[in-house]
């Protein structure tokens, strides 16, 4: 039973651990071993360098010889004359302090000639395939798209600008728009009666207006297509709003 754990201990620590062998449950490799009776005992020592291990599949190693779970610890593999020359070159070469300065200045120069991309042509390129791939290409094409906004019921209008960001919800902005909408508008009617009486009637009334720029919810989004071009649109932003 001494030999037995006089080989459980790795090396260069192979020796007798009489803690253990007078009580087991200081014994690491015994069954009946008590982790929170080691860790309070002062007279528990665990076995000197061994590097802790992030997981129970690394523990084997640890186990005897004899043990059917052990695995034999694997050797790094010996280092090429290669590598070894390169190591010795880098320490041989010495950077003076001007050196090190010019080539710091030359990295950051390096970091501020880097092209990053726009957030929004990030989310752009998640759609390269797919039906989001049409949304990808007007927003690359800075194209115009028409978008038809619904209600509860029917269709509110549609708004014709240039696309500047979408996402995955349909959540669009839009610059330079044309919102064309429709109003439910109450309004007074005389009868043809000889009497003339009057009534209130709901008529709808067409509106348009100009917009810098526009947010749009997806949620009210009904169809997104490319803009046709058209004549007939409003010079100024002085239409009835």
């Amino acid at each position: 039973y001494i030999w037995d754990i006089d080989e459980r201990f790795p090396e260069p620590n192979r020796k007798i651990n009489f803690v253990a062998l007078m009580d087991p449950t200081l014994d690491i490799y015994s069954s009946s071993f008590d982790a929170l009776k080691a860790l309070y005992s002062s007279d528990f020592k665990p076995p000197k360098d061994v590097a802790p291990l992030d997981y129970v599949a690394k523990c084997r190693v640890l186990l005897p010889t004899w043990d059917t779970e052990y695995i034999k610890p694997q050797k790094p593999p010996p280092k090429s004359k290669d590598t070894s020359q390169n190591a010795t070159s880098e320490k041989s070469q010495e950077i003076s302090p001007s050196e090190a300065v010019e080539k710091a200045a030359e990295a950051r120069k390096k970091e501020q000639t880097v092209v990053r991309l726009h957030l929004f042509d990030q989310i752009a390129d998640r759609y390269k395939e797919g039906p989001m791939a049409m949304m990808r290409q007007l927003y690359k094409d800075k194209a115009r798209v028409a978008v038809y906004i619904r209600r509860v019921k029917d269709l509110r209008g549609v708004c014709i600008g240039t696309l500047v960001a979408f996402d995955k919800h349909f959540n669009l902005i839009l610059k330079d728009v044309v919102d064309e909408y429709v109003v439910n508008v109450r309004k007074r009617e005389v009868s043809d009666a000889p009497e003339g009486s009057e009534r209130m009637v709901t008529v709808q009334e067409k509106r348009t207006r100009l917009l810098p720029q526009l947010f749009i919810k997806g949620d009210s989004v009904a169809l997104v297509t490319r803009a046709q071009v058209r004549l007939d649109a409003p010079a100024s932003s002085s239409a009835s709003t």
